[in-house]
């Protein structure tokens, strides 16, 4: 038996040799005696394949029929309250919505009259003079005009000189409107004093002292002469 399955497996080795693709196989073992074959062992299992293409969507069915409308029940005594209750309401905030808004109160404040001029404040400072002026009192003097040091620019326009400009704890000019108002009566004296760089004082008094409106160019009307500056 073994050599007929040699002659055999020699016969295919001639073949495959002729055609230039032969090639060793053995299958020839000691069961092979017998006439048993050995099964092998089975393989492991493969991966997952690919997934294949999406297929085309099919067409929408057709609509079915409406359906019956039921009927609208009636309110329970629960819903006939709840009804009245929310028209209540409706009303009361149309009624509010509506209303007049209230009368906002008003608090007024009487202030104390100020002086009518330094003259008559027997403060040294800021005053707020009847007539609604603010000016600076220094022992029943009016003070129109400071210059210290030089830190505000004097060299002004008309406009300006007019309506006054600087601040009263510093160098400051009162402005020609407001010194008009406060020498109108014509009973006002001017008193002018310097001290130079040795601090050496003199002083020019005036007896009487007073300036024009706008209209006429805010002329200056002075008095007689006193003091002890050279001019």
């Amino acid at each position: 038996m073994k050599f007929a399955i040699c002659l055999i497996l020699f016969a295919f080795c001639y073949k495959m040799t002729s055609s230039q693709q032969c090639r060793q196989v053995t299958v020839c073992n000691d069961n092979a005696i017998n006439g048993d074959v050995t099964k092998g062992e089975k393989g492991d299992v493969g991966g997952r394949g690919k997934a294949g293409s999406k297929g085309v969507k099919g067409d929408r069915g057709e609509d079915g029929d409406k359906g019956i409308q039921g009927e609208s029940c009636a309110l329970g005594s629960l819903g006939i309250e709840i009804m009245e209750k929310l028209t209540r309401l409706e009303k009361l905030m149309t009624q509010t919505t509506t209303a007049a808004p209230p009368t906002p109160l008003t608090t007024t404040t009487r202030l104390a009259p100020g002086p009518t001029s330094c003259v008559t404040s027997s403060t040294t400072g800021v005053q707020v003079l009847q007539n609604g002026d603010q000016v600076l009192c220094e022992d029943g003097w009016t003070v129109f005009q400071r210059r210290m040091d030089g830190s505000v620019d004097f060299r002004r326009d008309w406009n300006i000189y007019r309506s006054g400009f600087g601040q009263m704890d510093g160098e400051f000019w009162t402005g020609l409107e407001k010194i008009h108002r406060l020498t109108q009566s014509g009973e006002c004296r001017l008193k002018i004093e310097l001290w130079n760089f040795d601090d050496v004082y003199k002083y020019a008094d005036y007896d009487q002292f007073s300036v024009d409106d706008e209209d006429n160019l805010f002329r200056l009307h002075i008095g007689s002469y006193s003091g002890t500056a050279a001019w």
